[in-house]
């Protein structure tokens, strides 16, 4: 025999994690590496990469890594005041309103 023969790694981006496995595993491959990372751009379960690349080729049996989206970040504020800098430039120009009105 001349070992495992190459089959095209699925393209899972995008995918559900339990797609994923399974598009993976229906390709004779695994599941390798799994780790989980915060994005604003992929919803949460899906997969944000893969390695190696979706159409390359490997060899029967060999892992595919993904990276799964775990949501977006969390806010460490704690206090769930305004954060981002759309809402402080607005709180700001809210405070310089008042000002002007109480100083009229």
């Amino acid at each position: 025999s001349s070992g495992p023969a190459p089959v095209a790694v699925p393209n899972v981006v995008g995918m559900t994690e339990a797609a994923a496995r399974t598009a993976i595993t229906g390709a004779g491959l695994k599941v390798g590496t799994v780790t989980r990372q915060t994005s604003t751009g992929v919803t949460s379960g899906n997969v944000i990469s893969q390695t190696p690349a979706g159409a390359t080729q490997a060899l029967t049996g060999s892992s595919v890594d993904l990276v799964i989206s775990s949501g977006a970040p969390k806010s460490s504020g704690g206090g769930g005041g305004a954060t981002g800098p759309l809402e402080v430039l607005a709180g700001l120009l809210l405070a310089s309103f008042l000002r002007r009105r109480r100083s009229a």
